[in-house]
């Protein structure tokens, strides 16, 4: 039986770990991608394995590092 509605959206990793980094809010991620945070929150599962909060957390931490290095020079 053939599959109806909505092609998967495609949803890139790296673009996604970025905005994570400079700390985009959920909702910012969604509308930069132009997904549903249930789509947002179904792809971080399974992707990573972990809620959107989860993988948020850890991928945010880079941009932390960074603002603080930017911040001493």
């Amino acid at each position: 039986m053939a599959r109806t509605g909505r092609p998967p959206k495609k949803i890139s990793k790296k673009q996604f770990e970025e905005l994570c980094a400079i700390q985009c809010t959920r909702e910012e991620i969604c509308a930069v991608l132009d997904v549903s945070e249930k789509t947002l929150d179904k792809w971080c599962n399974e992707i990573y394995g972990m809620t959107f909060s989860l993988i948020f957390e850890q991928k945010r931490q880079g941009g932390k590092a960074s603002l603080r290095r930017n911040q001493w020079n």
